[in-house]
């Protein structure tokens, strides 16, 4: 996986405080469309069956890091001119007791090198052992096949790559009759047991 670039402070522009409910918002999002894909048969040929599981499989993932991500502070600092404008300087000058200057405390939410990746089943195990029982419990509720977490393990250790491997599904062969064709009946309820377990 490439590196994240990091985004420039944005200096003297206000930004927004956002929590990981942010994220969990997206994922929600997320889920639902592949919900909404999933809903009634889905023929195990049609390229649908491809946008459900990246979907889910990325809404998933934002599941486990809005749990994962920590908090980074990016300050700027201003001085104003003598006619009015914002002038940026580096923070030596923002500590000189001379300057009459303001620090500006942007911040972002940042997943930690350890958990940037599309494996499910790491970030998975990433998870607090209290968070992973009622995820489990929740599962089991709706898909009595996976009613343990090694079941779950097993599941998620089979699809941990979906979301770049569905997403890029024509550049491997299409099989007439896909190994994983059945997944979608599991795959949809843990992801519902999952949304409902973090909301």
């Amino acid at each position: 996986m490439s590196k994240p670039k990091t985004p420039p402070n944005p200096g003297v522009s206000s930004t927004l405080w956002i929590g990981p409910e942010y994220i969990l918002d997206m994922a929600a999002t997320f889920s639902d469309v592949a919900i909404n894909l999933a809903d009634g048969w889905v023929d195990p040929l049609d390229p649908k069956k491809n946008v459900i599981y990246t979907n889910a499989v990325l809404a998933l993932e934002l599941y486990f890091k809005a749990l994962l991500v920590e908090r980074m502070t990016d300050p700027a600092y201003v001085k104003i001119s003598e006619g009015n404008e914002f002038i940026e300087v580096t923070e030596e000058e923002y500590l000189d007791p001379e300057e009459a200057i303001v620090a500006i405390h942007h911040s972002r939410l940042v997943v930690p090198k350890e958990h940037q990746t599309h494996d499910i089943h790491a970030l998975y195990l990433s998870l607090n052992e209290d968070t992973r029982k009622k995820i489990v419990a929740e599962i089991a509720e709706l898909n009595r096949s996976i009613a343990s977490e090694e079941v779950l393990l097993e599941f998620l250790s089979k699809i941990k790559n979906y979301f770049v491997s569905k997403r890029y599904a024509f550049e491997f062969y299409q099989e007439a009759v896909p190994v994983d064709s059945n997944y979608l009946f599991s795959l949809i309820p843990v992801l519902k047991g999952v949304r409902k377990a973090l909301s």
